[in-house]
Protein backbone atom coordinates (compact mmCIF):
# COMPACT_ATOMS: atom_id res chain seq x y z
CA UNK A 1 0.00 0.00 0.00
CA UNK A 2 3.14 2.53 0.92
CA UNK A 3 4.53 2.13 -1.83
CA UNK A 4 1.26 2.52 -4.17
CA UNK A 5 0.93 5.91 -2.07
CA UNK A 6 4.93 6.82 -2.95
CA UNK A 7 4.29 5.69 -6.77
CA UNK A 8 1.18 7.88 -6.79
CA UNK A 9 3.17 11.14 -5.27
CA UNK A 10 6.01 10.51 -8.19
CA UNK A 11 3.24 10.62 -10.69
CA UNK A 12 1.55 13.65 -9.21
CA UNK A 13 5.27 15.33 -9.00
CA UNK A 14 5.75 14.82 -12.77
CA UNK A 15 2.69 16.84 -13.82
CA UNK A 16 3.13 19.93 -14.62
CA UNK A 17 1.41 22.70 -12.58
CA UNK A 18 -0.55 24.64 -14.97
CA UNK A 19 -2.97 25.89 -13.01
CA UNK A 20 -0.27 28.75 -11.84
CA UNK A 21 0.19 29.85 -15.09
CA UNK A 22 -1.25 33.58 -15.80
CA UNK A 23 -0.92 34.72 -12.28
CA UNK A 24 1.55 35.43 -9.82
CA UNK A 25 3.36 32.58 -7.42
CA UNK A 26 1.48 32.90 -4.13
CA UNK A 27 2.80 31.52 -0.86
CA UNK A 28 0.48 28.70 -1.22
CA UNK A 29 1.97 27.67 -4.46
CA UNK A 30 5.25 28.18 -3.25
CA UNK A 31 4.42 25.63 -0.45
CA UNK A 32 2.60 23.07 -2.51
CA UNK A 33 5.77 23.19 -4.93
CA UNK A 34 8.19 22.18 -1.98
CA UNK A 35 5.72 18.88 -0.71
CA UNK A 36 6.17 18.30 -4.18
CA UNK A 37 9.68 18.28 -4.29
CA UNK A 38 9.52 16.54 -0.97
CA UNK A 39 7.40 13.55 -2.20
CA UNK A 40 9.70 13.14 -5.41
CA UNK A 41 12.69 12.75 -3.09
CA UNK A 42 10.57 10.05 -1.46
CA UNK A 43 10.11 8.06 -4.25
CA UNK A 44 13.54 8.39 -4.90
CA UNK A 45 14.24 7.11 -1.76
CA UNK A 46 12.82 4.26 -1.76
CA UNK A 47 14.53 3.14 -5.30
CA UNK A 48 17.39 3.58 -2.24
CA UNK A 49 18.58 6.49 -4.69
CA UNK A 50 20.32 8.36 -1.63
CA UNK A 51 21.71 10.75 -3.51
CA UNK A 52 19.36 11.81 -6.05
CA UNK A 53 16.94 11.76 -2.90
CA UNK A 54 18.84 14.39 -1.11
CA UNK A 55 18.54 16.56 -4.19
CA UNK A 56 14.60 16.78 -4.01
CA UNK A 57 14.47 17.54 -0.45
CA UNK A 58 17.46 20.34 -0.56
CA UNK A 59 15.22 21.36 -3.74
CA UNK A 60 12.33 21.74 -1.45
CA UNK A 61 14.18 23.47 1.23
CA UNK A 62 15.55 25.66 -1.33
CA UNK A 63 11.60 26.60 -1.96
CA UNK A 64 10.53 26.39 1.62
CA UNK A 65 13.32 26.46 4.59
CA UNK A 66 10.64 26.00 7.21
CA UNK A 67 9.44 22.89 5.71
CA UNK A 68 10.28 20.62 8.43
CA UNK A 69 9.25 17.14 7.04
CA UNK A 70 11.79 17.49 4.18
CA UNK A 71 14.29 18.42 6.98
CA UNK A 72 13.91 15.24 8.23
CA UNK A 73 13.90 12.84 4.91
CA UNK A 74 17.31 14.68 4.42
CA UNK A 75 18.75 13.62 7.26
CA UNK A 76 17.37 10.22 6.30
CA UNK A 77 18.74 10.11 2.49
CA UNK A 78 22.28 11.34 4.44
CA UNK A 79 22.22 8.72 6.57
CA UNK A 80 21.66 5.77 4.37
CA UNK A 81 24.00 7.32 2.02
CA UNK A 82 26.87 6.95 4.62
CA UNK A 83 26.85 10.42 5.39
CA UNK A 84 26.72 10.26 9.04
CA UNK A 85 27.40 14.22 9.99
CA UNK A 86 25.21 15.15 7.22
CA UNK A 87 22.67 13.49 8.94
CA UNK A 88 23.11 14.42 12.74
CA UNK A 89 23.23 18.17 11.75
CA UNK A 90 20.03 17.43 9.35
CA UNK A 91 18.39 15.82 11.95
CA UNK A 92 19.45 17.69 14.95
CA UNK A 93 17.64 20.92 12.54
CA UNK A 94 14.05 18.75 12.48
CA UNK A 95 14.23 18.30 16.25
CA UNK A 96 14.39 22.02 16.78
CA UNK A 97 11.22 22.25 14.55
CA UNK A 98 9.36 19.35 15.39
CA UNK A 99 10.17 18.70 19.25
CA UNK A 100 7.43 16.39 19.82
CA UNK A 101 7.89 14.04 16.85
CA UNK A 102 9.52 10.65 17.19
CA UNK A 103 11.54 10.58 13.79
CA UNK A 104 14.34 13.22 14.83
CA UNK A 105 15.38 11.82 18.06
CA UNK A 106 15.10 8.00 16.30
CA UNK A 107 17.41 9.27 13.68
CA UNK A 108 19.78 10.78 16.09
CA UNK A 109 19.31 7.27 18.07
CA UNK A 110 20.74 5.40 14.70
CA UNK A 111 23.20 7.41 14.32
CA UNK A 112 24.91 7.23 17.93
CA UNK A 113 24.11 3.12 17.80
CA UNK A 114 26.55 3.62 14.30
CA UNK A 115 28.80 5.87 15.98
CA UNK A 116 29.05 3.01 18.99
CA UNK A 117 28.34 5.69 21.63
CA UNK A 118 25.53 3.50 22.94
CA UNK A 119 25.11 5.92 26.07
CA UNK A 120 23.95 8.72 23.92
CA UNK A 121 21.84 6.33 21.57
CA UNK A 122 20.06 5.22 24.63
CA UNK A 123 19.39 8.48 25.97
CA UNK A 124 17.77 8.88 22.59
CA UNK A 125 15.95 5.95 22.27
CA UNK A 126 14.48 6.34 26.01
CA UNK A 127 12.92 9.65 24.54
CA UNK A 128 11.20 8.06 21.24
CA UNK A 129 9.68 5.62 23.89
CA UNK A 130 8.53 8.45 25.96
CA UNK A 131 6.48 9.56 22.84
CA UNK A 132 5.37 6.05 21.82
CA UNK A 133 5.63 3.24 24.33
CA UNK A 134 5.10 0.81 21.53
CA UNK A 135 6.84 1.52 18.82
CA UNK A 136 8.95 -2.00 18.00
CA UNK A 137 11.95 -0.23 16.52
CA UNK A 138 12.48 1.70 19.46
CA UNK A 139 12.09 -1.14 21.84
CA UNK A 140 13.85 -3.81 20.06
CA UNK A 141 17.19 -0.98 19.63
CA UNK A 142 16.17 -0.63 23.61
CA UNK A 143 16.62 -4.08 24.07
CA UNK A 144 19.63 -4.99 21.63
CA UNK A 145 22.16 -1.80 23.66
CA UNK A 146 20.25 -3.17 27.31
CA UNK A 147 22.41 -6.71 25.74
CA UNK A 148 25.75 -5.14 25.06
CA UNK A 149 25.32 -3.55 28.70
CA UNK A 150 24.60 -7.08 30.09
CA UNK A 151 21.40 -4.96 31.50
CA UNK A 152 19.52 -7.96 30.86
CA UNK A 153 16.73 -7.84 32.93
CA UNK A 154 15.62 -4.51 31.16
CA UNK A 155 16.40 -5.98 28.06
CA UNK A 156 14.02 -8.54 28.90
CA UNK A 157 11.49 -5.79 29.37
CA UNK A 158 11.42 -3.62 26.62
CA UNK A 159 12.01 -6.95 24.28
CA UNK A 160 8.62 -8.39 25.73
CA UNK A 161 6.81 -4.80 24.51
CA UNK A 162 8.25 -5.46 21.22
CA UNK A 163 7.46 -9.35 20.70
CA UNK A 164 3.59 -9.26 22.26
CA UNK A 165 3.21 -5.79 19.65
CA UNK A 166 5.09 -7.48 16.61
CA UNK A 167 4.39 -11.00 17.27
CA UNK A 168 6.11 -11.80 13.74
CA UNK A 169 8.94 -9.64 14.28
CA UNK A 170 12.20 -12.39 13.99
CA UNK A 171 14.62 -9.57 15.21
CA UNK A 172 12.38 -9.34 18.31
CA UNK A 173 12.08 -12.70 18.99
CA UNK A 174 15.40 -13.57 18.66
CA UNK A 175 17.04 -10.71 20.90
CA UNK A 176 14.13 -12.01 23.52
CA UNK A 177 15.31 -15.74 23.58
CA UNK A 178 19.01 -13.88 23.82
CA UNK A 179 17.82 -11.68 26.79
CA UNK A 180 16.41 -14.49 28.59
CA UNK A 181 18.84 -17.19 28.01
CA UNK A 182 21.51 -15.31 29.62
CA UNK A 183 19.44 -13.60 32.16
CA UNK A 184 19.21 -17.58 33.57
CA UNK A 185 15.56 -18.51 32.00
CA UNK A 186 16.97 -21.18 29.76
CA UNK A 187 14.31 -23.22 29.05
CA UNK A 188 12.15 -19.99 28.02
CA UNK A 189 14.77 -18.75 26.43
CA UNK A 190 15.39 -21.94 24.51
CA UNK A 191 11.95 -21.65 23.42
CA UNK A 192 12.04 -18.26 21.83
CA UNK A 193 15.00 -19.39 20.56
CA UNK A 194 13.21 -22.24 18.37
CA UNK A 195 10.45 -19.80 17.85
CA UNK A 196 13.10 -17.72 16.27
CA UNK A 197 14.01 -20.53 13.95
CA UNK A 198 10.22 -20.87 13.32
CA UNK A 199 9.78 -17.45 12.22
CA UNK A 200 12.29 -17.89 9.73
CA UNK A 201 11.19 -20.68 7.48
CA UNK A 202 7.94 -18.25 7.22
CA UNK A 203 7.55 -15.81 4.55
CA UNK A 204 6.09 -12.75 6.64
CA UNK A 205 8.74 -12.57 9.32
CA UNK A 206 10.38 -8.69 9.78
CA UNK A 207 13.73 -8.53 10.05
CA UNK A 208 15.55 -5.31 10.89
CA UNK A 209 18.93 -4.38 9.11
CA UNK A 210 20.54 -1.07 8.20
CA UNK A 211 19.10 -0.30 4.70
CA UNK A 212 16.32 1.77 4.53
CA UNK A 213 12.89 0.53 4.92
CA UNK A 214 14.06 -1.77 7.91
CA UNK A 215 15.31 -0.02 10.56
CA UNK A 216 11.51 1.06 12.07
CA UNK A 217 8.57 3.08 10.74
CA UNK A 218 10.22 6.15 12.60
CA UNK A 219 13.35 5.46 10.08
CA UNK A 220 11.13 5.52 7.18
CA UNK A 221 10.69 9.25 5.03
CA UNK A 222 7.36 11.54 5.91
CA UNK A 223 5.46 11.55 2.98
CA UNK A 224 2.91 14.57 2.23
CA UNK A 225 -0.61 13.78 1.38
CA UNK A 226 -1.74 17.32 0.06
CA UNK A 227 -4.34 17.56 3.15
CA UNK A 228 -1.56 19.71 5.28
CA UNK A 229 -3.51 22.64 6.68
CA UNK A 230 -1.60 25.19 4.47
CA UNK A 231 -2.31 23.47 1.49
CA UNK A 232 -6.33 22.94 1.52
CA UNK A 233 -8.40 26.06 0.42
CA UNK A 234 -10.99 26.25 2.21
CA UNK A 235 -12.70 29.44 0.46
CA UNK A 236 -15.89 29.35 -0.81
CA UNK A 237 -16.04 28.39 -4.66
CA UNK A 238 -18.02 30.82 -7.12
CA UNK A 239 -19.80 27.72 -7.93
CA UNK A 240 -23.59 27.96 -9.18
CA UNK A 241 -26.22 25.36 -9.79
CA UNK A 242 -28.80 26.68 -12.76
CA UNK A 243 -32.08 24.09 -13.47
CA UNK A 244 -32.09 23.55 -16.96
CA UNK A 245 -34.65 21.15 -18.57
CA UNK A 246 -33.05 18.11 -20.23
CA UNK A 247 -36.25 16.26 -21.68
CA UNK A 248 -39.98 16.75 -22.60
CA UNK A 249 -42.72 14.93 -20.68
CA UNK A 250 -43.67 11.56 -22.88
CA UNK A 251 -46.83 11.84 -25.43
CA UNK A 252 -50.03 10.25 -24.07
CA UNK A 253 -50.98 6.75 -25.71
CA UNK A 254 -52.84 7.70 -28.67
CA UNK A 255 -55.00 4.37 -29.73
CA UNK A 256 -58.25 2.52 -27.75
CA UNK A 257 -57.62 0.46 -25.78
CA UNK A 258 -56.76 -3.16 -26.08
CA UNK A 259 -59.51 -5.68 -25.99
CA UNK A 260 -57.94 -7.76 -23.88
CA UNK A 261 -59.11 -8.16 -20.43
CA UNK A 262 -62.51 -6.38 -20.84
CA UNK A 263 -66.32 -7.39 -20.67
CA UNK A 264 -68.33 -7.68 -24.51
CA UNK A 265 -71.89 -7.67 -24.82
CA UNK A 266 -73.46 -10.41 -26.72
CA UNK A 267 -74.43 -8.17 -29.76
CA UNK A 268 -70.11 -7.31 -29.74
CA UNK A 269 -69.47 -11.01 -29.94
CA UNK A 270 -71.13 -11.59 -33.45
CA UNK A 271 -69.60 -10.91 -36.51
CA UNK A 272 -70.89 -7.33 -37.50
CA UNK A 273 -70.00 -5.92 -33.55
CA UNK A 274 -66.44 -7.45 -33.83
CA UNK A 275 -66.14 -5.34 -36.63
CA UNK A 276 -67.25 -2.18 -35.14
CA UNK A 277 -64.39 -2.48 -32.62
CA UNK A 278 -62.05 0.41 -32.17
CA UNK A 279 -59.28 0.34 -34.54
CA UNK A 280 -55.81 1.63 -33.16
CA UNK A 281 -54.37 4.66 -35.22
CA UNK A 282 -51.39 2.70 -35.74
CA UNK A 283 -53.09 -0.07 -37.39
CA UNK A 284 -54.71 2.21 -39.54
CA UNK A 285 -51.66 4.16 -40.75
CA UNK A 286 -50.47 0.36 -41.52
CA UNK A 287 -53.44 -0.36 -43.48
CA UNK A 288 -53.29 2.98 -45.73
CA UNK A 289 -49.00 2.01 -45.75
CA UNK A 290 -50.12 -1.11 -47.50
CA UNK A 291 -52.45 0.25 -49.92
CA UNK A 292 -55.78 0.57 -47.80
CA UNK A 293 -56.40 4.29 -47.33
CA UNK A 294 -59.71 5.35 -46.23
CA UNK A 295 -62.16 7.64 -48.11
CA UNK A 296 -61.19 11.40 -47.70
CA UNK A 297 -57.47 12.36 -49.27
CA UNK A 298 -56.82 14.12 -46.19
CA UNK A 299 -56.32 11.32 -43.88
CA UNK A 300 -53.21 11.43 -43.77
CA UNK A 301 -52.34 15.24 -43.78
CA UNK A 302 -54.95 15.01 -40.49
CA UNK A 303 -52.96 12.86 -38.78
CA UNK A 304 -49.36 14.58 -39.68
CA UNK A 305 -51.05 17.49 -38.42
CA UNK A 306 -52.75 16.55 -35.17
CA UNK A 307 -49.28 14.28 -34.05
CA UNK A 308 -48.01 16.66 -31.70
CA UNK A 309 -51.82 16.85 -30.06
CA UNK A 310 -52.63 14.34 -27.15
CA UNK A 311 -55.84 12.74 -27.88
CA UNK A 312 -58.03 12.65 -25.29
CA UNK A 313 -61.28 10.32 -26.61
CA UNK A 314 -61.35 8.32 -30.08
CA UNK A 315 -64.74 6.68 -30.94
CA UNK A 316 -65.94 4.46 -33.90
CA UNK A 317 -68.96 4.35 -35.61
CA UNK A 318 -70.38 1.81 -38.47
CA UNK A 319 -71.74 3.63 -41.11
CA UNK A 320 -74.57 2.45 -43.37
CA UNK A 321 -72.28 1.63 -46.43
CA UNK A 322 -70.19 -0.37 -43.81
CA UNK A 323 -67.45 1.81 -43.81
CA UNK A 324 -66.18 3.13 -40.23
CA UNK A 325 -66.12 7.00 -38.91
CA UNK A 326 -63.12 7.12 -36.46
CA UNK A 327 -63.73 10.82 -34.67
CA UNK A 328 -60.55 11.82 -32.53
CA UNK A 329 -60.92 14.60 -29.81
CA UNK A 330 -58.09 16.58 -28.92
CA UNK A 331 -56.87 17.82 -25.60
CA UNK A 332 -57.57 21.81 -26.96
CA UNK A 333 -61.24 20.98 -28.10
CA UNK A 334 -60.62 20.24 -31.36
CA UNK A 335 -61.92 16.89 -33.26
CA UNK A 336 -60.89 14.93 -36.58
CA UNK A 337 -62.82 12.51 -38.54
CA UNK A 338 -61.52 10.22 -40.68
CA UNK A 339 -63.58 7.20 -42.72
CA UNK A 340 -61.76 3.80 -42.88
CA UNK A 341 -63.03 0.81 -44.58
CA UNK A 342 -64.09 -1.68 -42.30
CA UNK A 343 -62.11 -4.60 -41.57
CA UNK A 344 -62.82 -7.54 -43.68
CA UNK A 345 -62.92 -11.32 -42.12
CA UNK A 346 -60.73 -12.48 -44.57
CA UNK A 347 -57.55 -10.50 -43.77
CA UNK A 348 -54.52 -12.82 -42.97
CA UNK A 349 -52.76 -11.85 -39.50
CA UNK A 350 -50.83 -12.86 -37.31
CA UNK A 351 -52.05 -15.69 -35.09
CA UNK A 352 -50.88 -13.62 -32.10
CA UNK A 353 -52.81 -10.70 -33.19
CA UNK A 354 -56.16 -11.41 -34.35
CA UNK A 355 -58.62 -9.59 -36.02
CA UNK A 356 -62.17 -8.46 -35.07
CA UNK A 357 -63.67 -11.38 -37.35
CA UNK A 358 -61.60 -14.30 -35.57
CA UNK A 359 -61.65 -12.70 -32.15
CA UNK A 360 -65.68 -12.42 -32.14
CA UNK A 361 -65.69 -15.94 -33.29
CA UNK A 362 -63.52 -17.55 -30.68
CA UNK A 363 -65.29 -15.65 -27.98
CA UNK A 364 -68.98 -16.87 -29.62
CA UNK A 365 -68.03 -20.63 -29.26
CA UNK A 366 -66.74 -19.56 -25.60
CA UNK A 367 -69.74 -18.25 -24.71
CA UNK A 368 -72.11 -21.24 -26.60
CA UNK A 369 -69.46 -23.23 -24.56
CA UNK A 370 -70.04 -21.56 -21.23
CA UNK A 371 -73.71 -21.00 -21.43
CA UNK A 372 -74.02 -19.58 -18.52
CA UNK A 373 -73.98 -15.65 -18.94
CA UNK A 374 -74.92 -13.27 -21.77
CA UNK A 375 -71.48 -11.91 -21.63
CA UNK A 376 -68.02 -13.23 -21.33
CA UNK A 377 -64.42 -12.60 -20.32
CA UNK A 378 -62.17 -12.17 -22.93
Amino acid sequence: MRRFLLGAALAIVLVTAVGCRGRGVTSRDARENAYRANNLGVALLEQFKYDEAAAAFRRGLAIDPSLAIARVNLGLALLYAQDLAGAAREASEAARLLPSTPQPPYMLGLIARAENRDADALRLFLSVQQIDPHDTGTNTNLGQIYLQQRQYTEAVAVLRLAVADEPYNLTAVYNLGLALTRSGRTDEGQRMLERSQALRATGYAVTFGTTYLEQGRYAEAILSTGLEPELVDDSMPDATFTPVTIGSAPRAATGPASPFGRRFSARELTPAGAGALPVSRQARRSARATGGGGKGGGADSADSADATKIVTNETTTTNSDGTLTVTTTYSDGSTAAVIEPNPSPTVSQSPLAPNGAQLATLLNAQEQASQTSPTANC
